[in-house]
C-alpha cells in the first residue's frame, strides 16, 4: 500500500488536466475532474500551489463514480492510512467538526455537474418587488457615485407601490456597510470557511475547543472552553492573532473569549 507521504510526493495531481468535465475554483485553488461515458473519474488533479490534501483527495477519487464519490467522508482519509505515522501526525483537521475543504470543493464541483451549481449561487437580496430591484443593482449604481436623489434616473426602486422607500434610503446610507460583505475579492462566507480551516490548524484550537463565532467589521470571536488564567488566555490570544493573521493574508483582530461569557452576553 502506497504511503500517505509517498502520496504527497505525487506531483502528477498539480497541474491542470486537459479536457476536463468539470472544475471548480475555490479562492486560489481550483479542482478538475475528467469522467468517463460511465461517470467514472478517469483524471483529476488541482492548481494553486501543491496542497497535501487536495494531491491526496485526487488519489482517492481516482476510478470512483458519482455514487462513490458522494460518499467520500474524512472517514475515508482515517481507515485508508490509519497505520501510517506520517498521517497520524499531521490527521488533526480530518478529526475536527469543522468543515474540510477538499470535500467542500468535491461537494460543489459534484453539484455543478449535476446541474445544481444554482446552490452556490449567492442571490442578491430584493429590495424592490415592483420592479425587481436586487440590492446589487443598487450597488452598481453606487459605485458609479449616482446621487440618492437622482436615484430615479437611473432606477424604478421606490416608483411602484413606494413600501420600500425608506429601506432603499436606509439601504443607501449603510452601503458602505453591505459592500464590507466581500473582503479582498472573496466573500465573508469565502474567508470563513478559510479561516475555520486555519484555525482547526492551530495547535491549541481542538484542546481549547475553538470556534468561530462572530465576524463583524474587522473583528472575529472566537469562543473556547476551559478555565485557564487571563495570563495564559492574552499571551494564546497573541500567539493566535500572528498565526492566523499570516495564514490569511488579512488585517484582523482576532479575540478569544470564554463561551460561557459569550452565551451570557448573548441573553
Amino acid at each position: 500500500m502506497i504511503s500517505f507521504k509517498e502520496i504527497c510526493a505525487l506531483n502528477s495531481f498539480e497541474k491542470k488536466i486537459q479536457d476536463e468535465t468539470v472544475s471548480l475554483s475555490f479562492g486560489n485553488k481550483s479542482l478538475f475532474i475528467r469522467f468517463d461515458s460511465k461517470d467514472q473519474v478517469i483524471a483529476c488533479s488541482y492548481t494553486g500551489g501543491f496542497d497535501l490534501w487536495l494531491n491526496s483527495l485526487c488519489f482517492l477519487m481516482m476510478e470512483k463514480n458519482i455514487s462513490a464519490l458522494k460518499q467520500l467522508s474524512k472517514e475515508d482519509w482515517l481507515k485508508t492510512f490509519r497505520d501510517d505515522l506520517f498521517f497520524q501526525e499531521i490527521s488533526e483537521p480530518l478529526t475536527l467538526s469543522s468543515p474540510f475543504y477538499p470535500l467542500e470543493m468535491l461537494k460543489a464541483l459534484l453539484h455543478t455537474y449535476l446541474g445544481r451549481d444554482d446552490l452556490y449561487k449567492e442571490e442578491s437580496p430584493l429590495i424592490c418587488r415592483c420592479f425587481g430591484v436586487r440590492e446589487k443593482d443598487l450597488l452598481d449604481l453606487h459605485n458609479k457615485d449616482i446621487k440618492f436623489s437622482d436615484l430615479h434616473l437611473h432606477s424604478s426602486a421606490g416608483l411602484g407601490c413606494r413600501s420600500c422607500s425608506s429601506q432603499v434610503k436606509k439601504w443607501w446610507g449603510e452601503s458602505e456597510e453591505r459592500e464590507e460583505r466581500v473582503i479582498n475579492g472573496k466573500t465573508k462566507a469565502d474567508w470563513l470557511v478559510e479561516m475555520d480551516y486555519f484555525l482547526s490548524c492551530y495547535p491549541k484550537a481542538l484542546d481549547w475547543k475553538m470556534q468561530i463565532r462572530s465576524f463583524k467589521k474587522s473583528q472575529v470571536l472566537i469562543s473556547f472552553d476551559g478555565n485557564y488564567p487571563q495570563r495564559e488566555i492574552e499571551s494564546e490570544n497573541e500567539k493566535l492573532q500572528d498565526f492566523l493573521a499570516a495564514g490569511l493574508g488579512l488585517d484582523l483582530s482576532f479575540i478569544l473569549i470564554r463561551r460561557e461569557h459569550l452565551e451570557k452576553a448573548r441573553e
